[in-house]
């Protein structure tokens, strides 16, 4: 019998006690920040709120108590998507509880959620044994990004919708089943869209044994954008412009100005993932140094990127992962790698490559291979920057 759900329980209920104290630490021991909200774009700022409700939490809240507006600094809380703030409003419906711990409760039940998910998906792999699953979990709950599943943030509702859909297409669960979970991604983020593209990819005659008719395809390809239509609907009874969470993108961009060539060329050339170290070059000053240099996540940013690069190489390359499995993490790196790293000089990149959970199998595939102690070596520094990071979250700190 199988002893890894224990670890489950225990290592996800750990990791969430650890990360929610060291914020609680970090909003009492970190100087207090006043000159914070000037810094985001948004122009929020909540001084005395609970120490998971920074940056973009300030902003879920809003929606979740007001809907979409606009803020007195011009910026459309529009481009934020509706799955999160509505999964708030039901917590707070059924439990009676304010929203502030909504913000807290909410996530950390996807983030649980999302565990059992995790390890049900390991489970679909047949190379996969109670070591690798024990890897993944810990991976999962201290990689050091994971602070923001348990933080008033969608990462968490997004993963747990993630996961639904790996372990649905990997059980080859009805199609119209994975279609609907496929949908629902893009009204969290969206970087969702990576979903649909990839059960079209699944639906291709040479990477399924399923017969479908085209009639059938169609239907099902269409059935899997019910998000976009969702989330066009809503955006246009609110605002009036069905495209808003396009349209109002820039304000919040931290470059203001914007060349497309410009713009293609730093992509080509990777810009934004070294121009974080390069003095006067494309990084904005009160980033790059506003922190210790070992607290700062946004010079982390790159590393985190090319770890995750570098996890998913090593995962195709001995079959932890297939080319579905590939071309979804791909995706969910590059799409924000394309439309948000140079606009915001690669702010946040290592936080969205948090989602692209096969890198995490390929991972653990490692961690289960190599001695003990690299392993634990490996675990313990992801631990450390964890917790240094989540006391920087709480305490107002530019962790982005």
């Amino acid at each position: 019998m199988r002893r890894c759900p224990r670890l489950v329980l225990v290592v996800s209920s750990l990791s969430t006690v650890a990360v929610v104290s060291a914020m609680f630490a970090g909003a009492h021991v970190v100087a207090p920040r006043h000159d914070w909200a000037e810094e985001s774009p948004s122009g929020l700022h909540e001084p005395h709120s609970a120490p998971w409700i920074r940056w973009d939490a300030l902003i879920y809240k809003r929606i979740a108590l007001h809907g979409y507006e606009v803020l007195p600094n011009g910026c459309s809380t529009s481009v934020f998507f509706p799955a999160h703030p509505l999964t708030l409003r039901a917590t707070t419906w059924l439990t009676g509880l304010p929203i502030d711990l909504a913000l807290l409760i909410g996530p950390n039940l996807f983030f649980f959620l999302g565990v059992g998910l995790l390890l049900a998906y390991v489970r679909t792999h047949s190379w996969a044994t109670l070591k690798d699953e024990r890897a993944a979990v810990l991976l999962f709950s201290l990689w050091p990004t994971s602070l923001f599943f348990h933080v008033g943030y969608s990462e968490s509702l997004f993963v747990a919708t993630l996961l639904a859909f790996l372990v649905s297409l990997r059980t080859k669960q009805s199609d119209w089943i994975v279609a609907l979970i496929a949908g629902a991604a893009f009204t969290i983020r969206a970087v969702g869209i990576a979903l649909p593209l990839v059960f079209w990819a699944s639906l291709w005659p040479n990477n399924s044994p399923r017969r479908r008719s085209r009639t059938k395809v169609a239907i099902l390809v269409m059935l899997s954008l019910w998000g976009v239509l969702a989330v066009s609907l809503d955006q246009w009874r609110q605002t009036g412009d069905s495209r808003t969470f396009v349209t109002s993108r820039s304000p919040w961009n931290l470059r203001k100005t914007y060349y497309p060539l410009e713009h293609a060329v730093a992509l080509i050339t990777l810009e934004p993932l070294w121009s974080p170290y390069w003095p006067n070059r494309g990084a904005a000053p009160h980033l790059r140094y506003r922190n210790c240099l070992l607290c700062s996540l946004y010079l982390a940013n790159p590393i985190l990127v090319g770890v995750v690069i570098t996890s998913l190489v090593y995962g195709k390359r001995v079959g932890a992962i297939d080319n579905l499995e590939l071309l979804l993490a791909a995706l969910l790196v590059g799409i924000p790698y394309v439309t948000h790293a140079y606009q915001n000089f690669c702010v946040s990149q290592g936080r969205y490559t948090l989602v692209a959970v096969p890198f995490m199998l390929s991972a653990a595939h490692a961690l289960a291979r190599v001695r003990r102690p690299v392993s634990i070596a490996f675990l313990g520094i992801c631990t450390v920057f964890l917790l240094i990071w989540s006391i920087g979250f709480g305490g107002s700190c530019f962790v982005v």
